[in-house]
């Protein structure tokens, strides 16, 4: 029998240069599915999807409209991609059926911020983001 191995990972809508470092990270990771959430319509989310792509991976990523964080789904595997059925930021709600050798599988990857930004955290996430 087959093992599935899935990581989820927020990017917090990297810039190019952490983007860069982040798909060196994830690129080199053993699972066969990756989850990762706090997408943007933003010049490093472009190039995490654009590299994983060419690559060979299968990805799932619906862009968030500007101002608006989601979810990108990337996978080792043959997805199929889903229709969620959530109306209000559909972008936020990622749904995909992964072939696996025994049967498919379902995988539900969800975009939840917890709170809302205070300056401190901002400021942080524009260094990081920058670097």
């Amino acid at each position: 029998m087959t093992t599935l191995n899935v990581l989820t990972f927020n990017l917090s809508n990297p810039g190019r240069s952490l983007a860069a470092r982040q798909l060196a990270y994830l690129a080199a990771r053993p699972e066969s599915v990756l989850v990762l959430t706090g997408t943007a319509h933003s010049a490093g989310c472009d190039l995490i999807a654009g590299r994983f792509r060419a690559a060979g991976y299968h990805v799932v990523y619906p862009r968030p409209e500007r101002g608006e964080r989601g979810v990108m789904v990337v996978s080792r595997l043959a997805v199929h991609p889903r229709i969620a059925t959530t109306p209000y930021l559909p972008h936020r709600c990622v749904w995909v059926t992964v072939d696996t050798d025994t049967e498919p599988v379902d995988i539900i990857g969800l975009y939840v911020p917890l709170r809302g930004p205070t300056d401190r955290e901002m400021a942080r996430k524009r260094r990081s983001s920058r670097e």
